[in-house]
């Protein structure tokens, strides 16, 4: 019990490495002292463990790289009140080739979006950070609005993503540059650099635009839009609630 983490979840891999024998780990569930979460995960009997739950579990127990990020790690950072919940399933980023364990999927079916996109090429803007009584992987903000950013225009809208940015009055300019320097996605960059100078933060004029790749040709953002000629993309008013 001491290992099994209140509301947790224990690896059964982690779990050899304490000590304890697959023979052991039986005699525990057929005695009604744990609860199998799925083939390979353990939790305390009659507990229901929680996403972030199984997040910090594959973080600290098995080394799996997965994240919180997107509209999630911007809640939990305290834009909360900013970010439009259409679900309240949590965002998760994982890399492409990489998989989750099958009891993940079937045990959390319905209550997370998983995303193996790729077009942030570099490892800046995470962290691991507390969410409630877990430690998961992260996306900072300044990584985290791009995500979202990148949702659009099916799955956010450009003016709910200046919705954001104007509150977002304290990025790192230094995070911002490398990230933009590595996104792969030219609307991304577009966007973001059109929705932060128009939010006239001070961290945008540390930005070194001219060092951004933005690519050529216009991007259809929004149909029946108006065109940003500086940043060549069409799109419907974004300063409008």
């Amino acid at each position: 019990m001491k290992v099994i983490p209140e509301n947790g979840i224990a690896l059964s891999s982690f779990l050899c490495a304490k000590g304890y024998s697959y023979e052991q780990l039986y005699g525990y569930k057929k005695r009604g002292w744990i609860d199998e979460v799925g083939h390979g995960a353990y939790c305390r009997q009659g507990q229901t463990p929680s996403v972030e739950a199984a997040v910090d579990a594959l973080n600290h127990q098995s080394g799996l790289p997965i994240r919180i990020g997107s509209r999630s790690a911007l809640a939990l950072d305290g834009f909360v009140h900013f970010v439009p919940m259409r679900e309240q399933k949590l965002s998760l980023y994982l890399k492409r080739g990489l998989t989750l364990p099958k009891w993940f999927s079937k045990y959390f079916a319905g209550k997370y979006l998983i995303s193996g996109t790729s077009f942030l090429r570099t490892n800046a803007g995470i962290s691991s950070r507390k969410t409630g009584q877990f430690e998961c992987k992260m996306s900072d903000p300044e990584r985290a609005i791009l995500e979202f950013i990148e949702l659009v225009p099916h799955g956010a809208k450009v003016n709910e993503c200046y919705q954001l940015v104007e509150m977002m009055t304290s990025l790192r300019a230094s995070v911002i540059q490398e990230l933009l320097l590595h996104c792969t996605s030219v609307k991304v960059k577009r966007l973001f650099l059109m929705l932060a100078e128009g939010a006239g933060h001070p961290w945008f004029r540390r930005i070194d635009v001219s060092a951004v790749n933005l690519g050529a040709g216009c991007r259809m953002i929004d149909k029946g839009g108006e065109l940003d000629a500086k940043y060549n993309v069409v799109v419907k008013p974004w300063r409008e609630i």
